[in-house]
């Protein structure tokens, strides 16, 4: 069943506003993606190719935002792990994979959650390492 919290001429911090609502504590600290990932969470990129290609989180994959509902239901990670799989969505920071995570919950995915903060947030935090 499809959600919608959104109203005609909402502006694109409200969408996320509720967005966020809609699904809930579905976010995660940057700190803990590489711990997630060893237990088997999948990080999908969202952003454009080009940002991606210019640097994203380690063993992260792609999927554009752009193409989200139609590619990745394709992607091999996410043919082998289905909709109960565990997948963590980047985006630069934060907004658009918020809004992404609600429409996977919205096409069955049970175990999607977005990165807090996105790849800004991972790139200060990792800056120094």
């Amino acid at each position: 069943m499809l959600r919608r919290c959104w109203r005609l001429g909402a502006s694109g911090a409200e969408l996320i506003q509720a967005a966020k609502q809609a699904v809930g504590t579905a976010n995660v600290p940057v700190g803990a993606v590489s711990v997630m990932q060893k237990v088997g969470s999948v990080v999908v990129d969202i952003r454009n190719k080009t940002d991606f290609e210019a640097g994203t989180l380690p063993d992260a994959i792609h999927c554009s935002r752009s193409f989200l509902e139609f590619q990745f239901p394709k992607l091999p990670e996410v043919q082998q792990n289905g909709l109960d799989g565990h997948y963590l969505l980047l985006c630069k920071s934060g907004g658009r994979a918020t809004l992404a995570t609600q429409t996977l919950q919205d096409l069955g995915y049970t175990n999607v959650k977005w990165i807090d903060g996105g790849y800004m947030a991972w790139e200060k935090e990792n800056a120094n390492k």
